[in-house]
This record gives C-alpha cells, sequence and structure tokens, in this order.
C-alpha cells in the first residue's frame, strides 16, 4: 500500500525571520571588523607622529648647521613656539647655546598636537642635539 504523507516536510526557500536574523549576524559581524579598522588606522596614525616629528628636527638642525658659525654665536632664537607652514601640526623650538671646547650646542625641539601657550613635553615632542664647530 502506498501512501502519500499528510504534509510536506521538505520546504524550499527561507522563512522572513530566518532572513532577518542572517542580516543581523552579518551587521554585527562588519560593524565590529570596521570599528578594529578604524582604531587601527588611528593607532597607526599615532606612531607616524613621532617619526615624522624627527625627521622634522633633524631637517631644521640641519639647516642650523648650515648658518655659519659667527651668525649663530650672535642667534637669537624667536620668542616662543614656531609652527611649520607646511606642516601645521608641528612646531619647533630652536637654541643655541655655548658648548665644550669653544663649539656651539644646537638643540631642536619638535612638538605635535601642541596647544598654543602650552609648553613641549615628554610624550609630545623629540628633542634632537648637535654641535657647530668654527
Amino acid at each position: 500500500m502506498n501512501t502519500m504523507p499528510l504534509h510536506r516536510t521538505a520546504t524550499r526557500g527561507l522563512s522572513l525571520v530566518e532572513v532577518m536574523v542572517a542580516m543581523a549576524i552579518l551587521v554585527f559581524v562588519v560593524a565590529g571588523v570596521y570599528s578594529q579598522f578604524l582604531d587601527l588606522g588611528q593607532r597607526s596614525r599615532n606612531r607616524l607622529e613621532p617619526i615624522e616629528a624627527r625627521l622634522l628636527a633633524h631637517q631644521e638642525l640641519e639647516h642650523l648647521r648650515a648658518c655659519r658659525f659667527e651668525s649663530l654665536k650672535n642667534w637669537k632664537p624667536p620668542f616662543g613656539l614656531t609652527v611649520y607652514p607646511e606642516h601645521v601640526k608641528y612646531s619647533y623650538l630652536d637654541q643655541v647655546k655655548p658648548g665644550p671646547q669653544g663649539l656651539l650646542e644646537l638643540s631642536v625641539q619638535v612638538g605635535w598636537n601642541v596647544q598654543l601657550g602650552k609648553p613641549l613635553g615628554p610624550g609630545n615632542s623629540i628633542t634632537v642635539k648637535g654641535y657647530k664647530a668654527p
């Protein structure tokens, strides 16, 4: 005897609830991955600032070394921080003072994200030093 089942056991397609649950899971996964990418981008920018500041400080130190010894001996630094025109996030402070054995000690401190009126400090600045011979 061959009898037919009263209801179908296999259904075709997905119900609306299954589609909604799948979409919700997908949204949560994509949001998590997106937030990780944002965090990674911020961390890489934070790691780039000290490197760029050190390069700018070495460049400024080389500018000072290129000056004549006599002009550096009488040199007066500008009052306060100087902002780089092409790198507005960075500002610098130059110092020239007498060093050992008749040399001049050159010091350049470059800071990033410094508010006006606030001093450069550890955590947001780099200092490089060098000497100039007569």
